[in-house]
């Protein structure tokens, strides 16, 4: 296989060419010797469906503790309050003296979680049946929490006990016609509680995981944590590929090796020579396409709230970085998380194909404990959550079709936002309505879209309709 050099905005790629003998067609072929058989139309259908399960998935602190097994301390493990707080905030109990008053609620809670049921709540019931699902798992899972390797000075460390992982994705494996699905853990939370934990008990979760469960983005080695995930179909092969950035506060220390665990880290998205690395890394990660095959991208990138302390966040290197992956190592979609909301999102027509390549910069938070607090400046962007749906051309990886399903954290249970809806408001410590709440949701995306897409980007506009089999739930949809 030759290589040659080629560029791109000043990236420069290593790309790899494949000469092909060509096949000529044989001389006694001809349309009086081909049956009725052969005449056949393919009937299989031309799209690939892919359900991105929200962003980033954080099943540590309050989610921890209504699911099932616990080990001792587990509700003490703090950040800025414990695990114990958060878990009250979340249960929008304010006085530690109900907590008791309480407590029969939390062991039905934590009976409704033996199969995850309560936590993916309304996210079960959608009438999809997708090619493939996909959700970031950002939460460390160990059986131990006391070993003198752990990065507490990363300050805020996400638990999930390995115990409940299974049981955790139990209906989640069930739900949307028993669809394959990929949990990805190449993110700033993998290993929260250290390598030896993460060498004893995370990467065996691959093998817990129920029905047609499949890990990526981690592993005992580099070339575990860089080999894709990939799902056979009818019409193709779907591959998907994960790495974390240092933007997104993953340590260097994490990154895999030769004969290291760890994950595929990439260098912050701040420049043109890191872009350029993140490429050349990503480039020994994307396998090669054949007829029928998409690429899907999960990355870790960017800070947990677009523009907040700047107007420049870094965006527009990651849209290099984008541009670079579609244009040259022939990625389809770009599954990006990292911030707290959901992003902007954008189509880049591929100089490989010609197709239009959905590149999703900020998937944003699905199941989270945030509902029981606000921070100063964070009060301007929507908490609602999406499950997000993603027709391609199985021929060209071409996006063809995009609808965004809102979803929002009720005591610590995902449900789906419709016109009758009661928020939580911590501020206030009651429900609230909000008719308007998807209005604005569509306003920030599509206003994110525009700022993250540039002034020469193609942004994704979504606009408001309702779910055709019951007109009181919202959705979004392109086109």
């Amino acid at each position: 296989m030759a290589t040659a050099p080629a560029t791109s905005g000043g990236i420069n790629v290593r790309m790899n060419y494949d000469a092909r003998p060509t096949t000529l067609p044989s001389p006694s072929l001809s349309l009086d010797n081909i049956g009725t058989d052969d005449m056949k139309i393919d009937e299989k259908p031309k799209t690939y469906k892919i359900c991105f399960h929200g962003g980033d998935n954080m099943l540590g602190r309050g989610i921890q503790l209504t699911l099932p097994h616990q080990l001792p301390g587990e509700d003490s493990i703090t950040d800025s309050c414990s695990a114990w707080h958060y878990l009250l905030m979340g249960m929008h109990i304010h006085d530690s003296n109900d907590a008791n008053v309480h407590a029969n609620e939390l062991k039905d809670i934590r009976s409704q979680n033996k199969l995850g049921t309560r936590l993916w709540g309304d996210s079960l019931a959608l009438d999809i049946q997708p090619d493939l699902r996909i959700l970031n798992l950002e939460t460390a899972v160990t059986r131990s929490i006391t070993n003198d390797d752990i990065p507490w000075d990363k300050r805020i460390n996400y638990h999930l006990n390995v115990d409940n992982f299974p049981d955790v994705f139990r209906s989640f494996s069930e739900a949307h016609g028993a669809s394959h699905y990929a949990v990805v853990m190449s993110n700033n939370h993998a290993l929260d509680f250290g390598r030896k934990a993460f060498d004893a008990d995370t990467i065996s979760i691959a093998n817990q995981l129920p029905g047609h469960g499949h890990l990526v983005g981690i592993g005992h080695n580099r070339c575990d944590a860089t080999t894709p995930v990939m799902i056979k179909t009818d019409r193709g092969r779907i591959h998907i590929v994960a790495a974390a950035c240092a933007c997104s506060g993953c340590p260097r220390g994490w990154d895999s090796g030769a004969h290291v665990s760890g994950l595929v880290w990439l260098p912050a998205i701040t420049g043109r020579t890191n872009v350029q690395e993140a490429v050349w890394t990503l480039e020994r990660m994307i396998p090669e396409k054949a007829d029928g095959d998409i690429i899907i991208l999960s990355i870790h990138w960017g800070p947990n709230w677009a523009y907040l302390y700047s107007d420049d966040d870094g965006q527009v290197w990651r849209r290099q970085l984008a541009k670079a992956c579609v244009d040259h190592l022939g990625v389809d979609i770009i599954y990006g998380h990292s911030s707290h909301h959901i992003r902007g999102m954008e189509l880049l027509k591929s100089t490989m194909d010609g197709a239009d390549k959905l590149v999703i910069y900020g998937a944003g938070d699905l199941v989270n404990d945030y509902e029981g607090f606000q921070n100063p400046g964070e009060e301007s962007y929507s908490k609602l959550g999406a499950v997000t749906l993603v027709d391609m051309d199985a021929v060209t990886g071409g996006t063809k079709a995009i609808e965004l399903i809102p979803f929002y954290m009720d005591k610590l249970q995902l449900k789906r936002v419709h016109a009758k809806s009661e928020f939580w408001n911590p501020q206030t410590r009651r429900y609230e309505t909000n008719p308007l709440a998807t209005q604005m949701l569509l306003e920030q995306i599509n206003r994110m879209s525009q700022w993250d897409s540039g002034v020469t980007g193609n942004p994704v506009s979504l606009r408001l309709d309702t779910d055709s089999a019951d007109d009181s739930l919202p959705v979004l949809r392109y086109p």
